[in-house]
């Protein structure tokens, strides 16, 4: 039997190889442009994971290292200005050798309670005649006490009678002691205290309950939460009249951090909170929330969601990071933002990293944010002597997304 001859049509065998050309030369773009992708991914990843934070730098928080950085969004993120290993000599604790003192404080502002020490009635007289000497003058010196008392305060309402026989009450009493809590045990004074030592000191509660301990007051945990719940609700009208005051402002810093709460969801899953500051010139209010969406800003600052600006037509200045919630609020009209030269800095940086061909136009901006810290912690004010780029950055190939 003759085998079977195939007879190929030579036009059709170039199309279909062509066609499988460009299909393969498609392919190859496409893995290409994913490997650029993943490469630029890498390069970011690994320096937010591996990479040290330049922003620890000298007293005024300089940059210390151009190569190195710490990612913005990473909860780890400081930029604490603790002293980097410049190469200079470390400067030891304490008051430094030759510098001008602050000379003898004056504590004469403090209550002062005199004590008189007298010469023994034995020496105050001469040994030979027997004549007692005349005072003529005295030698003063002084020292600092720090007294801490607690007191039991006893109210003894006094009652009193009628002795006649005419008509209306019989007896009357003495009007009960203020109170900032109904049938609270502990004064304004204590409750004052409390405070301090909780919110402005820092002090977690049960160290308030051992310091009491040592003054002789044992009291429970439990109380002092109680005391401090109890107070909250006085203290309310106080911190909406700063809320108040601080949305007003016309520039205002803003961040966030992460926050623990023993808080549980319908699941009755723990949730991670955050914890947002508002500083402006005179105020700071601290709101936790449990997102970390626009929408704080936006109910904080009061924002017209229909219009997309400012309730009142104001205009507002905000200082922050570069987080995605602020570039929201900084679109909306009337809001001018300031970004962290830090966190700007960051962005470059992962630029010359990811792409070699933004390299020197990245280290350009780099030195130029360099020459700002250098400025900003001299006396005066000198011209940087870096310049920024004058030509735009290399274009990079598109990407599809």
């Amino acid at each position: 039997m003759a085998p079977a001859v195939v007879v190929v049509d030579p036009v059709e065998d170039v199309a279909y190889w062509r066609a499988r050309a460009e299909q393969l030369e498609a392919e190859l773009a496409n893995a290409n442009t994913r490997i650029a992708k993943l490469t630029e991914q890498v390069a970011t990843l690994s320096r937010m994971m591996f990479g040290r934070s330049s922003e620890r730098g000298g007293r005024g928080g300089g940059v210390a290292d151009p190569d190195q950085e710490l990612d913005d969004e990473a909860e780890t993120d400081s930029a604490d200005g603790q002293a980097a290993d410049t190469g200079k000599p470390k400067q030891s604790k304490g008051q430094q050798r030759g510098s001008r003192g602050h000379g003898r404080r004056d504590y004469s502002h403090l209550p002062t309670v005199e004590i008189i020490h007298d010469v023994p009635l034995a020496q105050r007289c001469c040994p030979c005649c027997g004549l007692e000497f005349e005072a003529f003058d005295a030698e003063y010196s002084e020292q600092l006490d720090w007294q801490v008392h607690v007191t039991r305060f006893v109210h003894k309402r006094l009652r009193y009678r009628r002795v006649c026989g005419c008509a209306g009450r019989r007896t009357v009493t003495a009007p009960p002691a203020p109170n900032p809590v109904p049938k609270g045990r502990l004064t304004h004074h204590f409750l004052a205290r409390l405070l301090f030592f909780k919110y402005v000191l820092g002090l977690p509660v049960h160290r308030i309950v051992r310091s009491l301990a040592a003054e002789g007051l044992a009291m429970a945990a439990g109380s002092l939460c109680g005391a401090l719940h109890n107070v909250a609700g006085l203290l309310a009208p106080l911190y909406d009249a700063i809320c108040a005051h601080n949305k007003q402002a016309v520039h205002a810093h803003i961040d966030e951090t992460s926050w623990r709460v023993f808080e549980h969801d319908e699941q009755g899953v723990g949730q991670r909170w955050w914890l947002w500051i508002f500083l402006t010139a005179d105020t700071a209010v601290f709101t936790i929330d449990p997102t970390r969406s626009t929408k704080v800003l936006e109910d904080h600052f009061g924002v017209d969601r229909d219009d997309a600006a400012l309730a009142d037509g104001r205009r507002l200045l905000i200082s922050s990071d570069f987080y995605a919630a602020y570039q929201c609020l900084a679109r909306i009209d009337g809001v001018h933002p300031l970004w962290c030269w830090v966190h700007v800095r960051r962005r470059f940086i992962r630029a010359g990293d990811a792409h070699r061909e933004l390299r020197v136009w990245s280290d350009a901006w780099i030195a130029r944010i360099a020459d700002l810290y250098t400025a900003a912690q001299q006396p005066t004010w000198q011209p940087p002597v870096s310049a920024p780029p004058s030509t735009p950055p290399p274009k990079r190939p598109s990407t599809p997304h």
